[in-house]
């Protein structure tokens, strides 16, 4: 996703269907949003990337995946 702005409830969830789907090699790049909820929920995803991401007026990372 590229060049993405705007106010919006949440970033949202990023997972695969176990044992049916892989994800990866994701990539947010130049991202400006206002979130009430700020964090994305993410697990089960390699190679996701933040390339110059703001959330909340904070520049952000890639979250840290979790199974």
């Amino acid at each position: 996703m590229v060049d993405f702005r705007g106010r919006f409830g949440s970033f949202g969830t990023i997972r695969p269907n176990p044992g049916q789907t892989t994800i990866s090699d994701i990539t947010f790049k130049d991202f400006d949003v206002t979130l009430q909820r700020d964090k994305l929920d993410a697990s089960g995803v390699s190679g996701l990337k933040f390339e110059h991401v703001v959330v909340n007026g904070k520049a952000e990372s890639a979250p840290t995946m979790h199974d």
